[in-house]
């Protein structure tokens, strides 16, 4: 057996190890948690990297058509809208900081606060 796999083979038993089974469900939750959370500024950056090559304006257009076609009863197609005006309205300072923040897992929640009043 390489050592490679040696490796990995010990890194699984102790991870096994730590993670004891009454736990699992609550772990899973977590991991879940903070990967929806990490997504928001991934979809502010993406939106404002489109914006910026495709022009906010045709963006937006583009998006309303797109948001159109889903169902408004828990309001997601405003949501939407505001992520992406917001998208389209940041500044380069802006996104380097939001993808500091989506990289490091730092809050970025007060950013979303000022950004969006």
């Amino acid at each position: 057996m390489s050592a490679l796999r040696k490796g990995g083979a010990r890194l699984g038993r102790e991870l096994a190890a730590s993670f004891p089974a009454s736990d699992f469900a609550l772990w899973s939750a977590g991991v879940t948690f903070f990967a929806l959370l990490g997504l928001v500024p991934l979809a502010l950056v993406s939106l404002w990297l489109a914006a910026v090559l495709v022009g906010a304006d045709r963006l937006l257009a583009g998006l309303d058509v797109a948001i159109g076609g889903l169902p408004g009863g828990h309001g997601t197609p405003q949501a939407l809208r505001v992520l992406a005006a917001t998208a389209v309205q940041l500044s380069g300072w802006h996104v380097l900081v939001r993808r500091y923040f989506a990289w490091s897992g730092v809050s970025w929640r007060g950013c979303w606060a000022s950004s969006a009043s």
